[in-house]
């Protein structure tokens, strides 16, 4: 049986994030989203958006390296409604109570286009919930999103009763023109 704190460990890595938005129409890009890079064929946009995920242990776990499977919705600017799945590989610390974890993910928008991903994380667990820090790189995608690069920074906090976690993206992604 794994330790409450490990457990929260367990339950916080993934491609996703917490913390307060800072409001308005998701789906509506702001003015400065559509900034044109130092290079005149790309463009760089803004992504700014929410996300809940649900995570489940996968074959071949060992603690304290554990593999996960994140799975979960959002909506974000320039993706829309969209599907995010993600591999995760965590080191957990439970005496510290904290974490590192590795992955790749996928985000998918309603239309089909993908966002394809890689992720550093690191998760600090307080009663029973922990705070989950992803830096997320972009390392390419499908139809509007081919060629696509950027950073995200996904926080989530997840709680450790339900293994459920909601949060937050922001970060920036550039688009070849």
């Amino acid at each position: 049986m794994r330790s409450p704190i490990a457990r929260t460990v367990l339950i916080t890595f993934a491609l996703a994030g917490c913390g307060a938005d800072a409001g308005g129409n998701l789906l509506e890009p702001s003015v400065s989203s559509f900034a044109r890079s130092a290079n005149a064929d790309t463009k760089t946009k803004h992504i700014r958006g929410t996300l809940e995920t649900v995570e489940t242990d996968l074959p071949g776990s060992a603690f304290p390296i554990l593999r996960r499977r994140l799975e979960g919705t959002g909506t974000a600017s320039h993706l829309g409604r969209f599907t995010v799945v993600a591999n995760i590989t965590l080191t957990v610390n439970p005496l510290a109570g904290t974490g590192t974890g590795i992955g790749t993910g996928t985000y998918t928008a309603a239309n089909g286009d993908v966002l394809t991903t890689t992720a550093v994380g690191q998760a600090v667990v307080v009663a029973g919930i922990a705070t989950v820090t992803e830096t997320v790189t972009v390392t390419g995608g499908t139809g509007r999103f081919e060629g696509a690069t950027g950073t995200l920074v996904v926080m989530r906090r997840v709680v450790q009763a339900t293994g459920a976690s909601t949060g937050t993206i922001d970060g920036t992604i550039t688009l070849p023109k």
